[in-house]
């Protein structure tokens, strides 16, 4: 019998100026019904829930850096879980059977309790956490956006009830197009989607004709900009060298030219002698999201491959605000990742399989046959709006910590309400030279 495609291209822009669903039930009674027949959750549960999925985030994070990383070695790895997982999501609320626990053990659901009947709980807690994630866009320019479409052939027989889920608690955008008798106009529609999701930075992400099989295509498009709460001297970076090791080892065979910029300022910052390694963290305006950056002494495979998503929280636990040197690479990180490779990797294998795929919860007798993941982001000394300052002194005697960035390093952007990681980035070569344009 042929079988009918599910196009499911991740998309991804996070553009910085200055630059789950993830969730484990332990305590299913904590949910109750209310008298409008909707799940409610007492604050404390639902604390628990986002703690429990800001974990799984983390843990997600590092298996999948080290799935795409381990198909290229020596390159840099950027994504972001929270895209990704949002779209992994919506697939969970589509399958049954085997396809079903696959996802919900990838993104850490576990098996600890029958979800038969409840398994709406999962989502209307996470598309509440997505809710809480996206900021409208602030007077100091921080703007972090979460889109979420559902494109679906035209008169294709899909499931209504996954319709109304995925616009009612993930409030994505439903939209029908005609993939078999007008491909290119649907590529157009869902590229210009995409383009204007990301205020225009992505452009014809999907490059080929959806394949006339298509039944159902499912985006996310995750923007984010913001500027730093201690912004870089713009008139202080200068051009220096950057030591690229073998794979992010620490026998250097490659230096490359590197614009470093340079700050002080009172930031988090812990320098763990048990693990080797350097945190910082550089918060953005409004301090509700950081950069946290890692510079292991050893090379940084080693180092994430002995490091888990408790060991992460115990190094910004650890850290503690005190007046800091740092030099930065500026640079403009760019991936395209075929996701199917690495999702298969870690144990999401029926999904892409023509015989095995369960998405009956959308419709009979579909399989997902692409995912592509795509990210941009600019890290540069602007974005500072005028403000009153805090000045902060340093003093001469080399009692203030000295970070310097000159070496393969771990970044990620992290929400710090939630503890929810945005983005990911593993950066072995940064951009030489980079000069940003606005």
């Amino acid at each position: 019998m042929k079988r009918s495609v599910l196009l499911l291209p991740i998309l991804l822009l996070t553009m910085s100026v200055e630059t789950d669903a993830m969730i484990i039930f332990e305590n299913p009674e904590a949910a109750n019904m209310s008298s409008n027949g909707t799940l409610s959750y007492t604050d404390p549960y639902r604390a628990r829930v986002d703690h429990l999925i800001q974990r799984a985030l983390e843990e997600f994070s590092l298996r999948l850096e080290a799935a795409v990383s381990s198909q290229t070695p020596g390159q840099n790895t950027v994504f972001s879980p929270l895209s990704i997982a949002s779209v992994l999501a919506l697939v969970l609320l589509g399958a049954r059977g085997v396809t079903h626990a696959e996802v919900a053990r990838l993104l850490g659901v576990t098996a600890g309790i029958n979800l038969t009947g409840k398994s709406h709980a999962v989502h209307e807690e996470l598309g509440r956490l997505l809710d809480m994630l996206e900021e409208r866009k602030e007077k100091d320019g921080t703007h972090l956006s979460i889109a979420k479409g559902l494109f679906l052939q035209h008169n294709f027989h899909i499931n209504q009830s996954f319709v109304n889920y995925t616009r009612d608690i993930y409030h994505s955008e439903v939209r029908e197009l005609d993939f078999q008798q007008n491909p290119r106009e649907a590529l157009k529609i869902i590229n210009k989607w995409v383009e204007n999701r990301t205020e225009g930075h992505i452009k014809d992400l999907l490059t080929q004709e959806p394949d006339l099989q298509t039944k159902a295509v499912i985006a996310s498009a995750l923007y984010f900009i913001g500027q730093w709460e201690n912004p870089f001297y713009p008139g202080a970076t200068k051009v220096k060298p950057f030591y690229v090791g073998k794979e992010g080892g620490k026998n250097y065979n490659e230096i490359i030219d590197v614009d470093l910029m340079v700050n002080g300022a009172e930031i988090p910052y812990y320098a763990d002698p048990v693990r080797r390694c350097t945190i910082i963290g550089m918060p953005y305006k409004g301090n509700k999201i950081t950069m946290y950056v890692i510079v292991p002494d050893t090379d940084v495979k080693s180092f994430l491959d002995t490091t888990s998503a408790s060991d992460m929280e115990h190094l910004i636990k650890k850290t503690e605000k005190r007046p800091v040197i740092f030099f930065f690479p500026r640079m403009r990180l760019e991936s395209t990742i075929n996701l199917v490779p690495p999702l298969k990797k870690m144990g999401l294998k029926s999904l892409f399989d023509i015989h095995t795929a369960n998405l009956t919860n959308i419709a009979d007798g579909i399989f997902v046959n692409e995912a592509v993941h795509k990210v941009e982001i600019d890290i540069t000394e602007d974005g500072t709006v005028a403000s009153a300052a805090t000045a902060f002194s340093f003093t001469r005697d080399g009692s203030n910590p000295v970070v310097r960035v000159e070496k393969p390093f771990i970044f990620f952007i992290r929400h710090d309400e939630t503890g929810v990681t945005l983005f990911w980035g593993t950066v072995i070569k940064p951009t030489p030279h980079y000069k940003h344009t606005q």
